[in-house]
């Protein structure tokens, strides 16, 4: 069976704040070590630790030079540490190795004779109880500085959003970088022509060429390129992209930490899949072009929303349904502010794609129950629908002259696709034109 350290870790520093009066050093903790001080008693320093304690400390020679400073009494080390193994390694103090919950309370009971009373809580259930004491001040702290917190989960999930997961430098790459620089080569050498056209030509996604085109790739490259239909003007939608893929980029390092690496990647590229299949099928209005990185952000909030649903007083149900706000401020504003009004059903189509996925991957399938239909439904039903509508035969979409043609005449001009290839888009969509070989168009 395996032992969860963290778990025994955080009882016993509960314990021992709590019953052995000792005081934890915050500002010297982390994850996997912890820090506390009782200048009254017999082991004035105790460094409990997740895996061996290194030999050289500083902040345990600090530790030391503070309580002499206030007494001048021999200031004696112990070491606890959770680990299956034993080392070589000379540290200061006495060191204890505990390897489970039993050789916990056996090993420590000759230097705390109150331990049998240790409590080993999950802990989800040891800190709701303690949350709920907690003054509005407090709770205050807790959110403004969470990598102070007691809470293992919390702090490691808040650690992760300054370091780059493989999820997280991919997503930098495809819906950052790729974008921007997207819309700089837009801005500088595709400025003549139509918003919507530069779109597609970039990879964006809409029926007339994806479905009817069978320009099927799309649907894996539209979040790639950067929206360029705005009403302000291309600096400040370029911001709002920008602003869009950072929120969506740091929210994904703190959610993949608590979901877990491939739980939280197949929740992402799925709903991504899902998502871009779905508009670029049912949407058939030649200005339902999609791109940029607004899925991405809807899904990511979608897989996060699902750990805020515990009605228990958790921190990190806590900061997690405060980190939410912005994000769902941007989803909800961004399509207004650049007039792109049909994102908001692939906005939609993603948060509950997204949140399907994961609750299912969360889900007991030991004890199923009635409420397992809904999220099979909201995964099952867009997907199947899709595809069932590529297959029944349509009328013609309205000649799409201002985005869909000018894409093509773009992919012509730059010599990506042949004058053959484009025209057999041109034949499949059922309009009555044709590309020259000079790449001007002629109607029939």
């Amino acid at each position: 069976m395996k032992v969860d350290f963290n778990k025994l870790k955080l009882s016993l520093i509960n314990y021992l704040i709590k019953v052995e009066k000792y005081k934890s050093i915050k500002d010297l903790s982390n994850e996997y070590v912890t820090y506390l001080i009782n200048d009254k008693k017999e082991y004035k320093i105790l460094r409990v630790t997740i895996g061996y304690p290194v030999s050289s400390d500083n902040n345990i020679v600090k530790l030391k030079e503070n309580l002499k400073n206030a007494k001048r009494e021999k200031i004696n080390v112990l070491n606890i540490a959770f680990s299956l193994e034993t080392d070589d390694v000379v540290v200061e103090g006495t060191t204890v190795i505990i390897e489970n919950e039993e050789k916990l309370k056996d090993k420590l009971s000759v230097y705390f004779s109150r331990i049998s009373k240790i409590k080993i809580e999950s802990e989800n259930e040891n800190t709701s109880e303690n949350i709920e004491e907690l003054s509005n001040e407090e709770l205050f702290d807790i959110l403004s500085n969470p990598s102070k917190s007691d809470n293992i989960k919390l702090k490691t999930a808040v650690a992760r959003m300054k370091s780059h997961s493989v999820n997280s430098t991919i997503m930098s790459i495809l819906f950052l970088i790729m974008p921007v620089a997207i819309g700089i080569a837009s801005f500088f050498y595709f400025n003549d022509y139509n918003f919507g056209a530069k779109d597609l030509f970039f990879g964006a996604t809409n029926r007339n060429l994806t479905v009817i085109g069978n320009q099927w790739w799309r649907i894996l490259t539209y979040g790639f390129t950067m929206d360029s239909y705005f009403l302000y003007g291309q600096i400040l939608g370029a911001f709002i992209v920008v602003l869009i893929s950072f929120t969506a980029i740091k929210l994904s390092k703190y959610t993949e930490s608590l979901v877990g690496q491939w739980k939280f990647s197949v929740s992402i590229f799925a709903t991504y899949i899902i998502s871009g299949l779905f508009v670029s099928v049912l949407l058939p209005s030649n200005d339902a072009i999609f791109s940029g990185p607004m899925v991405i952000l809807a899904a990511v909030v979608g897989t996060l929303c699902v750990t805020t649903w515990s009605k228990k007083a958790d921190p990190v149900v806590l900061f997690s349904k405060n980190r939410l706000v912005f994000p769902i401020i941007l989803l909800l504003l961004a399509p207004f502010i650049i007039t792109k009004y049909n994102d908001y059903v692939i906005i939609i189509i993603s948060l509950l794609t997204s949140a399907s996925i994961t609750l299912l991957f969360n889900y007991d399938w030991t004890n199923p129950d009635r409420y397992l239909i809904f999220p099979l439904f909201i995964i099952i039903a867009p997907t199947l629908v899709s595809i069932i509508c590529v297959f029944l035969p349509v009328a013609s979409p309205a000649t799409d002259l201002n985005f869909s043609i000018e894409a093509l005449q773009m992919y012509l001009k730059y010599g990506i696709f042949s004058q053959n290839q484009v025209n057999q888009i041109l034949e499949n969509n059922g309009w009555y034109c044709r590309f020259a070989e000079n790449g001007s168009l002629w109607w029939f």
